[in-house]
């Protein structure tokens, strides 16, 4: 079974301790603006890229919560379902009733927006904020590059315009020093006064390689009421249930 990652993904989250400099302001300024996100519903269009060159397209409706809590709801190619609690990590096909799971997502697969809302609310000492200066992000523009240091040993790298100030890219760096995950963000909007990135590309490292996935955002709603057992999933007794490595 090929899985299509998904690309508001990302998974993990963070906590923030006071910031002192003025360029650990900006990080803290990015955060705040997040404090209001509760919620996030849109269309969404995926177009996969795998190392074979073989080629995806799924299109369906995303939601999320602050909490970490995520929906997909594809309608093409096929109708599929893909959920993220605390249970775990849900991918149903009901035309088989086949359903893949994860026991052990931990709530992973967050948007930036709801990897920011939990870096606003779980203020701490987690993690070592480390401000690494200005990089060229390409040929012409430079951007702040922060590295946050968790305690697992694993980093996020963060890349913020320094102009605009918002992000625009995230890498996981795991205990190792391997990146395993970059994300690009682009073509923001501002809905709610919170900024959304619109088009988000994933490189993510598989043991087959490189999958590309781009992600593109529409009819983007944010702190729409959501309705909590949205993100319930039971599996059921005539469900054939299988782990996300089998084939």
């Amino acid at each position: 079974m090929r899985f299509f990652p998904v690309a508001l993904i990302l998974f993990f989250f963070l906590q923030v301790s006071a910031f002192s400099s003025k360029e650990e302001q900006v990080m803290e300024k990015i955060i705040k603006n997040y404090s209001s996100f509760d919620s996030i519903k849109a269309s969404i269009e995926q177009h996969v890229f795998y190392p074979d060159r073989s080629y995806h397209r799924l299109a369906g409706d995303y939601s999320a919560t602050g909490a970490g809590l995520m929906r997909i709801d594809y309608y093409s190619p096929s109708r599929q379902t893909v959920i993220n609690n605390k249970d775990g990590l849900f991918w149903y096909y009901p035309e088989s009733e086949t359903v893949f799971v994860s026991r052990n997502s931990n709530m992973n697969n967050e948007s930036l927006p709801v990897f920011l809302k939990r870096a606003e609310k779980e203020a701490g000492d987690f993690f070592n904020l480390i401000y690494k200066g200005k990089k060229f992000h390409s040929f012409f523009k430079r951007a702040h590059v922060f590295d946050i240091e968790l305690k697992n040993k694993s980093t996020f790298r963060i890349w913020v315009d320094p102009e605009k100030g918002y992000i625009l890219k995230r890498y996981f760096i795991d205990s190792k020093g391997m990146e395993t995950v970059k994300e690009l963000y682009s073509s923001y909007i501002k809905v709610n006064g919170i900024l959304i990135p619109t088009e988000v590309e994933v490189h993510a490292r598989t043991s087959n390689g490189i999958v590309r996935t781009l992600t593109q955002y529409s009819n983007v709603r944010v702190n729409d009421t959501v309705n909590p057992s949205d993100f319930v999933f039971k599996v059921k007794s005539f469900m054939k249930v299988r782990a996300f490595d089998e084939n």
